[in-house]
Order: structure tokens, then sequence, then C-alpha cells
């Protein structure tokens, strides 16, 4: 368990952020209607067409050394790819 805390909080905190952030985009989507979504949509068809890990590790390289940049960088790549939420 000990050795685990840092992985842990990691995945915790992706998902958290990830899914927070995807709840809030499909809400102003879905509420502000189909211009708005049409621009998140192609914004989110960006995101998914490139690699997650290279854009993950390109975002991560561009906030700097940090866990927590690490944590967001991840996040971001994840926005469009969570099921379920």
């Amino acid at each position: 368990m000990y050795g685990s805390r840092v992985s842990l909080r990691i995945g915790v905190f992706v998902i958290l952020i990830a899914g927070g952030m995807g709840s809030i985009i499909g809400a102003i989507s879905g509420y502000l209607g189909q211009r708005i979504d049409n621009l998140i949509m192609r914004v989110m068809d960006v995101l998914l067409s490139f690699p997650p890990l290279v854009l993950a590790l390109a975002l991560a390289a561009a906030l700097g050394p940090s866990l927590n940049n690490a944590i967001v960088a991840v996040a971001f790549v994840m926005i469009p790819k969570l099921p379920g939420w």
C-alpha cells in the first residue's frame, strides 16, 4: 500500500479531473445548442486524432517537470475518452 500511494493519487485525480471537465463540457454543449455543440465536437475530434501517450507527454513537457503537471496532462487527454460520464 505504501508503494502504490503515488499511483493511486494519479489515478484518482486523473479520473476526477477528466470526469468533472467532461461533465462540464457536456453540460455546456447540451445547454447552449447546435453551434457550440459542433465546436466542442470538433475540438474533441482533434484531441482524439492524436495518440494519447504522445499528446500527454508533449503536454507534460510543455507544462514542466512536476507530478501535478503530469496529472493535468493525462486528465486533459482522457476528457473525450471516459465512458459513462
